[in-house]
């Protein structure tokens, strides 16, 4: 529910209560024809206004304003005297005929249970209504530091990954201009994808796909033939939708830790998408003197478990672990 739409509610149910406190009344004299003549339905009309003007008075000032401001001793005096001057409004215009309001001579106590009535419902729905409030204006602050903190990490990834793909390209410039070439337009297809994101929107799985596709395509220009690259993608649903950007820190991991030179070194990626599950699971060789405090501690993994938190709260299993200089990742999310 948005703040806007829960003011009209609260203007409608305040609507609706008026209607009928003041209309059981008259729909009850319907057919009282001296009743709807002007001295006696004047009078009703006076006296429920004057509860009307008791119960605003409360609800929006004794409460909102005179209450934080000085205090309980304040506002119950306060009400005490609110509460007085109405009882005496209610039984003015019978005082001014010697009658009550029920046809008795004298003072009609009467009155006071309505009052009573009028002051508990004031205060109550006045503390509903700040107690709903706060609860939307908590919200309200949590998306929009949500949306600050999304936005900060995605500042983050962007010239992160762009640092390490130039230095790569900066190595293959001398020893295989070729290569270098092919990685400049693989890096232009992958910037302008960057450029493309909505900001603070998911995006489909499909685009997602194409993007970590063409990632390792750029990295297997700078990698010899002969490393070992196990890919594999099954989606049931393309149109699914996903933060952007969100899994590529695990798979950048990979490579940043997984490439040593070695004959024994391998990557594996493989990514699942099943009746709205998504798992990604990666493996890569490690060397003997990393750890995974080591591996983890990098600014791409520290971001994505921030973005995980804020865009899949309680709906993402995150499992990290080394064996035998092999570092893997399991994730699991529920989109």
């Amino acid at each position: 529910m948005t703040r806007p739409l829960f003011i009209w509610m609260n203007r409608f149910f305040q609507l609706v209560a008026w209607v009928l406190f003041i209309g059981e009344p008259l729909y009850k004299n319907l057919n009282r024809l001296e009743f709807w003549q002007f001295p006696t339905i004047g009078r009703f009309l006076f006296v429920h206004g004057a509860f009307i003007a008791f119960f605003y008075i409360i609800y929006l000032y004794l409460i909102p304003i005179l209450l934080p401001k000085k205090g309980n001793a304040t506002f119950l005096l306060y009400s005490l005297i609110l509460s007085l001057v109405t009882f005496s409004l209610a039984n003015l215009p019978y005082w001014l005929i010697g009658k009550t309001f029920f046809g008795d001579d004298g003072i009609s106590i009467a009155f006071i249970v309505p009052i009573i009535q009028i002051y508990a419902a004031a205060v109550a729905w006045r503390l509903l209504i700040d107690l709903v409030d706060i609860r939307l204006r908590e919200k309200k602050l949590r998306q929009e530091k949500s949306n600050a903190d999304l936005k900060f990490l995605r500042s983050q990834i962007n010239p992160h990954f762009l640092f390490n793909t130039l230095n790569n390209i900066n190595s293959l410039i001398r020893s295989n201009p070729s290569k270098a070439e092919r990685s400049v337009v693989k890096l232009s297809a992958i910037m302008r994808y960057m450029l493309k994101i909505p900001e603070n929107k998911t995006i489909s799985l499909g685009d997602e796909i194409s993007y970590i596709e063409n990632y390792l395509e750029l990295q297997r220009l700078r990698l010899a033939e002969s490393f070992k690259m196990d890919y594999s993608v099954e989606c049931d649903d393309d149109s699914l939708t996903i933060e952007p950007l969100l899994l590529i820190s695990f798979i950048e991991n990979c490579f940043k830790h997984g490439v040593h030179g070695d004959k024994e070194d391998f990557i594996s990626i493989k990514i699942k998408i099943e009746n709205r599950i998504l798992s990604l699971q990666t493996e890569n060789r490690i060397s003997e003197d990393s750890s995974q405090r080591e591996i983890e501690s990098g600014i791409g993994l520290k971001n994505v478990k921030s973005r995980l938190e804020l865009c899949f709260p309680n709906s993402f299993s995150l499992v990290t672990e080394t064996a035998n200089e092999i570092y893997s990742t399991q994730l699991v999310i529920t989109l």
